[in-house]
């Protein structure tokens, strides 16, 4: 951050992006020069630094005051966490900006600190930075083999925190030297803020002529705007007693019109009768799964009481037994809709389970789109029409062609 280049374009990258939260790592500037910089080129700007805790001016935190409220709760030589509240939607979150040494042993106090702060967080979490350490196999190009001791501290961290990669988009390698290319660079969430549902998306942009790493924007969407949801079929409908009846009914019914245009009505008509058997018998399964627990329970109280009653004795064995259906229901509803190969039948659906629906339904969900002129767009109507647009160009439009001529047809060989 030393040379007026890097400054000015640090600068321009703010207002360029609109930025409201910036970390810079590695300044490599003293206090003193730091706050003439700042008084220069960053009025306005709030800021607050590690410079303390190691030499070499490692992690500089930049953000708007008018947008965004601050509050550092920690500072340590790989880290600053900090309480963000954005003055726009109210919103509260943790952040930690995190710079990480460049070996494995000096790492080693970055993740015990990040798990030790896990203890006590129950907000949102967002962990972004450079890590300096690869995560998956896939994430080292020209250079030496990602070893499975090099991923491990990373992978343990992130197993016991509950943290994953937020959605991204650009550049997947976001440092390279010219010749080998890794992720070192990444966004991470924790369980807490995919099931708040807070959409955000990262976008690593080409690293450019003033650094050798990709500049990371994580920015938050407004998804608030998605279409009509597709109809899915849960294997579970086939388990009821009045499946097999409905779907022979629809079957039986007639329709006028070729065989394509019949099969299209039966289905339609299908689908509309599973869809009120759904609402009817599993619709908000989970509630109902819960409320029939404490219905049991308060029936087993009762007949603990009085344990002669015939007619407790007949309620409970009803109740536990509409309790275990809807259990089932609802296990079989998050294990169709989590596709996770690790669920056993002995699990049950804990908040774990229900963060990998949340976060497979925010993957399956495209948030933004590479526009033909080079612009992003987060419009979810302009991301329609760039598909259709890309699918017209690719496939083309109808012509006119001319007609078969049979009669060219029949003067050559023919098959018997």
């Amino acid at each position: 951050m030393n040379p007026p280049l890097k400054q000015n374009g640090i600068r321009e990258f703010l207002k360029l992006h609109s930025i409201d939260i910036m970390a810079i790592l590695e300044t490599k500037v003293g206090d003193h020069k730091l706050i003439r910089i700042l008084r220069n080129k960053f009025n306005g700007f709030m800021h607050v630094n590690n410079f303390d805790t190691h030499r070499g001016g490692r992690i500089l935190i930049l953000w708007n005051p008018s947008k965004v409220i601050l509050d550092v709760m920690e500072v340590h030589p790989q880290i600053i966490h900090c309480k963000a509240t954005c003055k726009v939607t109210s919103l509260d979150f943790l952040v930690i900006f995190v710079y990480g040494f460049h070996t494995m042993v000096n790492r080693k106090p970055l993740w015990n600190t990040v798990m030790e702060l896990n203890e006590n967080v129950s907000l949102p979490w967002l962990i972004v930075g450079d890590f300096n350490n690869v995560l998956k196999f896939d994430e080292r190009c020209n250079g030496s083999d990602v070893t499975p001791y090099e991923i491990k501290d990373l992978a343990s961290c992130c197993l016991n925190v509950g943290l994953s990669d937020v959605r991204s988009i650009g550049y997947f390698f976001t440092w390279t030297d010219g010749t080998r290319w890794s992720k070192i660079d990444r966004a991470m969430v924790n369980d807490v803020w995919i099931q708040k549902g807070v959409d955000v998306e990262a976008n690593f942009l080409p690293s450019g002529c003033l650094s050798d790493h990709s500049p990371c924007i994580v920015s938050f969407l407004d998804c608030g705007r998605r279409g009509k949801s597709p109809f899915k079929f849960f294997n579970r409908w086939t388990k009821h007693v009045d499946f097999n009846d409905l779907v022979m009914g629809c079957w039986n019914s007639h329709f006028r019109g070729n065989k394509q245009f019949v099969l299209c009505k039966k289905l339609s008509k299908l689908k509309g009768d599973l869809k009120v058997l759904n609402s009817k018998h599993f619709g908000h399964i989970s509630s109902r799964a819960s409320e029939a627990k404490c219905e049991l329970v308060a029936t087993q109280l009762q007949l603990q009481n009085q344990p002669t009653n015939s007619v407790f004795k007949n309620l409970v064995a009803n109740m536990r037994k509409r309790t275990v259906a809807l259990c089932e229901a609802e296990r079989s509803f998050y294990y169709q809709k989590a596709k996770c190969i690790f669920l056993k039948d002995s699990d049950k659906c804990t908040k774990f389970f229900h963060s990998i629906v949340k976060r497979n339904s925010k993957r399956n969900f495209i948030a933004s789109i590479l526009k033909g002129d080079g612009s992003y767009s987060t419009s979810q109507e302009e991301v329609a029409t760039e598909f259709v647009q890309f699918y017209t160009d690719l496939l083309g439009k109808k012509e006119v062609v001319r007609p078969i001529e049979f009669n060219i047809l029949s003067n050559g060989h023919l098959l018997g």
